[in-house]
């Protein structure tokens, strides 16, 4: 599948990233995927995220309020393990394992998504 992605709800996002993931995952590890992502779903909608520009400038501003660049889920999602399943929710250390894997399985997703397009006024 090819399609390009310009603009998605976050819930959206992770739901194309699942359904890239779900064929390869045991019963198992589809179970902790959706736990996880439903967490960052959750974590990203407390920081105001409700959708994800995958076309960008390189200065990382998004096009609308609530819509946040790559650039800007990236920086979150570095945060979401101390920040959130730590500090707000408690999680065990098993399951911050397996969080820490689906999460830098998800960024690898979304920076291979991540349309760059130069600053206005840059030299090519």
């Amino acid at each position: 599948m090819s399609r390009e992605y310009t603009e998605l709800t976050v819930t959206d996002a992770l739901a194309a990233f699942f359904k890239g993931r779900a064929d390869s995952l045991n019963r198992r590890s589809r179970r902790n995927y959706e736990d996880v992502l439903e967490l960052v779903d959750e974590y990203l909608s407390n920081q105001g995220i409700t959708g994800i520009d995958f076309v960008t400038s390189t200065d990382g501003r998004a096009r609308k309020p609530g819509v946040a660049s790559v650039d800007r889920v990236l920086t979150l999602l570095d945060d979401f393990e101390d920040e959130f399943l730590i500090a707000e929710i408690d999680a065990e250390r098993e399951f911050l394992r397996v969080a820490e894997y689906v999460t830098r399985d998800l960024v690898r997703w979304l920076r291979g998504r991540w349309i760059r397009r130069p600053r206005v006024g840059a030299v090519a």
